[in-house]
């Protein structure tokens, strides 16, 4: 690991036609391939109990549990499972570093506009970063294509009015390549798109980097774009990566194999030997991600 950098993939690679695998088997490629650790998909906080058997990963497997992906629907109400289980989880939850937050809705009437000053979900986010400081747990903004906070911008705003050491962004490159090309548009072929916008504003924020090999299609997912392995795919990754680093950005990167399905051990493999030599060889040659045009 000459780069610096950890890696390290989601658990939804290993959902594919045959079903998912087992966790302890998940684990045990994880860790014979090579990657440092994982983040676990719990979903929802009415299934917070899930995130129990993360307890014990480290000392089984030798895997650092980086974070566990949770959505919240605050128009649900505060009081909801699917959202105050969120908050019992963070109280009881151990061996996790991180949640990953996605936010479905933030409250009757919240816009994007006013993001940062719905007290519905300031006032919830405000209850679970008391528990975070106390049991050292960030929660990390995601944000996610068909979701309110479906943007890069609304997440770095929640983060700079919170201005809490807890909050911070994990940034998905599938997110905001099928937002920033409005992927899914009849338009054929690739969009070119300039990541230095979005890094700019996020790298601040910034404490994991999720990347996936995507194409825009309608066979993908939500019709959008599909998950590739990450030596796929038109989006490109080596430039986004190496513009995250040249923005000062050192900490974990990760692979989310979303529905690509087939042989997980593969895939997985291909894109932890893409990952390490993409890392690899920005350390070396930080100066080849540059671009001479720009979108």
């Amino acid at each position: 690991m000459l780069h610096g950098h950890k890696i390290f993939a989601w658990d939804l690679a290993f959902t594919s036609s045959a079903g998912t695998y087992a966790f302890d088997v998940q684990c045990e490629m994880l860790a014979d391939i090579g990657y440092d650790g994982l983040t676990y998909a719990v979903w929802s906080g009415s299934r917070w109990e899930t995130a129990k058997r993360l307890s014990t990963v480290k000392d089984r497997f030798g895997l650092e549990v980086f974070s566990v992906y949770v959505v919240i629907d605050l128009d649900q109400g505060p009081q909801h499972p699917i959202n105050a289980g969120l908050l019992r989880m963070l109280e009881e939850m151990e061996g996790v570093k991180a949640v990953n937050l996605g936010i479905r809705t933030a409250g009757h009437g919240s816009n994007h506009r006013k993001a940062p000053d719905d007290k519905v979900l300031q006032d919830f986010l405000g209850r679970a970063l008391e528990i975070c400081a106390r049991r050292g747990i960030d929660i990390l903004l995601y944000f996610h294509l068909g979701f309110w906070m479906d943007h890069y911008s609304i997440a770095a705003q929640i983060c700079s009015v919170v201005n809490h050491p807890n909050l911070g962004i994990v940034f998905p490159s599938y997110h905001w390549y099928g937002y920033e090309t409005n992927a899914g548009s009849p338009t054929e072929g690739y969009q070119a798109v300039d990541p230095t916008p979005a890094l700019m504003a996020s790298t601040p924020f910034m404490r994991e980097l999720t990347l996936s090999g995507a194409t825009r299609s309608p066979l993908g997912w939500s019709r959008i774009a599909t998950f590739e392995a990450l030596d796929a795919g038109e989006l490109d990754n080596f430039a986004l990566l190496g513009l995250a680093k040249s923005f000062g950005y050192t900490g974990p990167v990760g692979y989310d194999g979303t529905l690509v399905g087939g042989n997980p051990y593969s895939t997985l493999k291909r894109s932890y030997d893409a990952m390490d030599e993409m890392l690899g060889l920005l350390t070396k040659h930080p100066g080849w991600a540059k671009r001479e045009t720009h979108p």
